[in-house]
């Protein structure tokens, strides 16, 4: 059911892409890295607060490393932002 109502949005032959330079990849670590400087953290903060190593939350934010729909979760979580609320920025963006 998730899938199916994020999906839609997403569904575009000639730009949907899996690779790291995709559009939605694009939008995913600028709002992630929006969304962090907003709340006031640093890169160093948001890795202490999960756990990561702040290399990781670089090389997201990058665009380096993609992330699973679980590590968008608790990055979400850690910024106090509802996982629903951060996904609907991307969408927008």
């Amino acid at each position: 059911m998730f899938c199916a109502l994020i999906r839609a949005p997403f569904v575009d032959n000639k730009t949907s892409s899996k690779s790291l330079r995709s559009k939605w990849h694009r939008a995913v670590v600028t709002v992630l890295a929006a969304s962090r400087r907003e709340a006031n953290m640093t890169q160093e903060d948001l890795a202490n607060r999960l756990g990561w190593h702040r290399t990781r939350i670089a090389k997201i934010e990058s665009g380096e490393r993609r992330i699973d729909v679980p590590e968008f979760i608790s990055i979400a979580n850690a910024l106090y932002i509802p996982p629903e609320t951060l996904l609907t920025r991307v969408l927008r963006w």
